[in-house]
């Protein structure tokens, strides 16, 4: 390959990585606008961006767990996990916040999702099955 077919790679590599880096950057704004903080990690899953701040209940210092019941249906909470996503297209804007819950092996999770035109939020609680 020659130096100029090599400097139009570069260039070519370099416009898809500024235009990641400001997906990145929306993507970080649209969840700090959600949910007024800004997330913790930035995650690719399934080709679609998802940025993501969790709470572990675990982590917290005692005087933050005595403050607070951490159980859902007597169940104690693991994980409360905060989500926006990209869907990919401007799309309708949910009034409301929809509730679901599903059971997993040793887990069951309760989630609110909201849709925010080309994104969804989501906030996920993990609780353990006791």
């Amino acid at each position: 390959m020659g130096a100029l077919e090599l400097a139009k790679q570069m260039v070519i590599r370099t416009k898809s990585a500024v235009k990641e880096e400001e997906r990145k950057q929306v993507l970080i704004e649209k969840f700090e606008e959600i949910f007024g903080f800004k997330p913790d990690v930035l995650v690719w899953s399934d080709g679609v961006l998802n940025a993501v701040y969790r709470v572990c209940v675990d982590d917290l210092d005692d005087r933050e767990l005595e403050e607070f019941d951490w159980t859902v249906e007597g169940k104690s909470v693991i994980e409360v996990a905060f989500r926006v996503k990209e869907v990919g297209r401007d799309g309708k804007y949910d009034q409301d916040w929809k509730f679901s819950r599903a059971k997993g092996e040793g887990v069951d999770f309760y989630r609110w999702m909201k849709r925010f035109g080309g994104y969804i939020a989501l906030v996920e609680i993990t609780t353990a099955k006791n």
